[in-house]
């Protein structure tokens, strides 16, 4: 008769001592149950149809991003802007209404080389609809209305009516699973283990973002007994050729001068590589290590005083060190957590092992104004408890923009002067208690959004 086991007893004895030599104790529930839906759909199709029962899944198909632009309060003379990444596509208002905008925005951003790559504009006459061309890719868009030889106030409004999505597979909790012999349910667990080895990118990614390296040879070596496996089931109980003591004697008869693999049988050195490869991928797991350096910009080199970039590697020796933030052996997240190194030791959850301060900000905190007229605007801000600056820039006209520290008593630049309508830089606060932002109107009345925050870590 068939035997029936619930999901937890399964896990727990079928699965982990199989998932264990490759991933430690570090596996997501969810993509477990994605994959043992794999493997007993891969059983079912080569003819253990006693495996199951096969749970329901849907696949949700990936889904691109969609933003909707609305101009409103249209003057002839107003000027409409719309930025992607480095480009801005610019309309003046040559009739009061809606419609004029919209039209002739929509034909500026289906020609331009850096828009229409990656998204179709489409005018609905009250407002233009944008659409990533890749789906599961997602898009930023800035968007600033300007007075100019008009009047009023104009909008140019910028909505994001559907996020990118990826395709996502779906599958009903596994409650139960039924086999007619209990070696069916060692097979299901190899498949299982297969399918999490061969799909790297689903089965665990580390809190610095990056995805475990696929093993071609570990990969192989868990397919070879899986394969195995599933020979094994359908000659002993699917076809009744063979009993199970003669089919795993016929396995074991392996010499030292077989070199080809015959009648499903594993050669000596096959046999040497399977267990080469998953003590190997078992080490290389353990010893990763990790770095996450601070992507940041330009910046000038002065002194031992400087703000640099750093590579903020430390290595970890025990708990005591990732408490005092000492420790190496893998990297700190911008968050202020430790990498998956260290949950492979010591099985300590990220969210509680450093604590962080971050201070969010905007010009008006510092005193610089929403419009700019021409001239210089400057803002000191304390760093002292701090260990990285973060700052986004955007503006309706091109300005200029230089971060100072105070050296002594007098001000230094510590990074090039740019020039530009969209700046995004981060620094890494080094031997400094008071930096400066310096930035220049070029042209008046220009519409200035700054935003930043300080990190302690």
């Amino acid at each position: 008769m068939p035997t029936s086991i619930n999901w937890d007893l399964f896990e727990s004895t079928y699965l982990r001592p199989q998932i264990a030599d490759v991933y430690g104790a570090q596996y997501d529930e969810d993509t477990l149950r994605k994959t043992t839906y794999s493997a007993i759909s891969d059983l079912v199709s080569k003819g253990l149809v006693d495996i199951g029962p096969l749970p329901s899944a849907t696949y949700i198909n990936a889904t691109s991003q969609v933003d909707y632009i609305n101009p409103s309060s249209v003057t002839i003379g107003n000027i409409f802007n719309v930025t992607y990444g480095s480009t801005t596509v610019s309309f003046t208002a040559t009739t009061a209404t809606i419609s004029n905008v919209t039209s002739n925005l929509t034909t500026l951003i289906n020609a331009s080389s850096a828009f229409n790559v990656d998204v179709i504009a489409t005018n609905e006459s009250s407002r233009i609809k944008l659409t990533a061309i890749d789906t599961a890719t997602p898009l930023e868009f800035y968007t600033i209305a300007e007075r100019g030889a008009g009047t009023g106030n104009p909008v140019l409004e910028l909505i994001n009516s559907i996020e990118a999505e990826e395709e996502k597979l779906i599958v009903d909790d596994l409650t139960i699973i039924t086999a007619n012999h209990a070696d069916a349910f060692n097979t299901l667990a190899a498949g299982v283990k297969y399918f999490l080895v061969s799909d790297p990118v689903v089965k665990l990614q580390t809190a610095a973002g990056l995805d475990i390296q696929k093993n071609e040879a570990l990969t192989s070596a868990c397919k070879a007994n899986y394969d195995t496996l599933i020979l094994a089931y359908l000659r002993i109980h699917i076809l009744n050729e063979i009993t199970a003591s003669a089919f795993w004697k016929e396995k074991l008869q392996v010499s030292s001068t077989q070199v080809n693999n015959t009648s499903g049988q594993l050669t000596l050195a096959e046999r040497l590589a399977i267990i080469e490869a998953e003590k190997n991928a078992k080490l290389t797991e353990i010893a990763r290590e990790e770095d996450k350096a601070l992507a940041i910009g330009d910046q000038k080199r002065l002194s031992s005083i400087e703000l640099k970039q750093v590579d903020r590697a430390y290595e970890l020796e025990n708990k005591a060190a990732l408490v005092e933030r000492t420790a190496t052996n893998g990297s700190w997240t911008s968050a202020g957590q430790f990498t998956i190194s260290y949950l492979d030791y010591y099985a300590t959850d990220l969210e509680d092992t450093v604590s962080l301060i971050v201070k969010d900000f905007t010009n008006s905190d510092y005193g610089i104004p929403s419009i700019l007229q021409t001239g210089n605007y400057e803002a000191s801000i304390p760093v002292i408890n701090y260990k990285r600056l973060d700052i986004s820039i955007v503006a309706s006209a091109n300005i200029t923009f230089k971060l100072q520290e105070l050296v002594d008593i007098e001000w230094e630049d510590v990074s090039l002067e740019l020039t530009d309508n969209a700046i995004v830089k981060s620094y890494s606060l080094i031997n400094t208690s008071l930096v400066k932002i310096v930035i220049t109107g070029l042209e008046a009345n220009t519409e200035l959004l700054l935003t930043g925050q300080l990190h302690s870590n």
